[in-house]
């Protein structure tokens, strides 16, 4: 029995989890009419620090994995005027990524017109 769950490969434990988690949230939404339950316990304790705990997981995992990712890439690079190349177009795809999203930040900021609180 085990050694059939060790073979499923992690993408499909991935889609197992979603589907697993669309199945919960769908009965909860629809079978759990006390509002004490649905909205105080589950919403506002359990889900908001579970979410609350993967979001800062999230957070804590990336500085490392780009740091990580950044040093392997310049080691791997034998030729230090590749070095000078790939620094440049990283710079200049991060200022062309982060206006892109400025812009569409903006757009979508004019079209909705946000009410700030």
């Amino acid at each position: 029995m085990f050694y059939r769950l060790k073979k499923i490969s992690l993408g499909n434990w991935i889609l197992i989890g979603m589907v697993l988690g669309v199945i919960v949230g769908l009965f909860l939404n629809l079978y759990v009419n006390n509002h004490f339950i649905k909205d105080i316990i589950l919403m506002d304790n359990v889900f908001y620090l579970g979410g609350n705990i993967f979001i800062r997981l999230m957070k804590m995992i990336t500085l490392p994995l780009v740091f990580c990712s950044l040093v392997v890439c310049i080691t791997s690079i034998s030729d230090i005027r590749k070095i000078f190349m790939t620094g440049g177009r990283t710079i200049l795809l991060y200022l062309a990524t982060s206006i892109i999203g400025i812009f569409i930040a903006l757009i979508i900021s004019s079209v909705f017109k946000p009410v700030l609180a």
